[in-house]
């Protein structure tokens, strides 16, 4: 599950970066954030399955609300992107690299 946050991070990233259309980019991050939601609020050990199981639950309305304290419809989307990775808990922050260059394989 861990990964799963962090993977659509990168792929809403790389939509950026290939300047696609908010409508490409924003399911991305509302995707993460509902990992996001699931790693804060119920059980960082959860399967991704589980995400679709907080959606038909009855903690809908909590998810509703997570995602939209979390993101911006009106923000940029590079602000909304950092706004989903700030969402995330802490050491899944830090797993996060979106400017990933040679020197940082070569430092390793």
């Amino acid at each position: 599950m861990n990964c799963g946050a962090i993977d659509a991070i990168y792929a809403a990233h790389l939509a950026l970066q290939r300047g696609t259309s908010y409508l490409t980019v924003r399911p991305l991050t509302d995707v993460a954030l509902a990992f996001s939601y699931v790693l804060n609020r119920i059980d960082s050990g959860l399967a991704t399955h589980s995400i679709v199981r907080e959606m038909v639950a009855s903690r809908t309305a909590e998810l509703d609300t997570f995602i939209a304290k979390h993101s911006s419809s009106g923000a940029a989307l590079h602000d909304a992107l950092e706004l989903c990775i700030r969402s995330l808990p802490e050491n899944l922050q830090q797993k996060v690299a979106l400017d990933v260059s040679e020197s940082d394989f070569t430092q390793a």
